[in-house]
């Protein structure tokens, strides 16, 4: 339980007393409604969000695979020796 700096007296005439205190510390609560239209548009999000991270990583794959291709043919050295 939590303390109270407050001393409250009890006068013992009264049927119902109440005492209000205002303090530092408060609760937040808060509800949210979710919809299927709100998961589905997260859900979108989430597969666009790894579907631009696929599309860098295959681009960054088949530019290395393309400039290999393109040196190697480039530089391409012969292996039989003509004499």
């Amino acid at each position: 339980m939590r303390e109270t700096t407050n001393n409250f007296q009890r006068t013992g005439q009264a049927y119902f007393e109440m005492y209000i205190v205002f303090s530092q510390r408060y609760t937040y609560y808060e509800r949210n409604v979710y919809s299927f239209f709100d998961m589905f548009g997260v859900l979108g999000g989430i597969y666009e969000l790894f579907s631009i991270g696929g599309y860098f990583m295959v681009t960054f794959i088949t530019s290395r695979i393309f400039n290999n291709s393109l040196l190697s043919s480039l530089y391409q050295v012969n292996k039989t020796i003509n004499r």
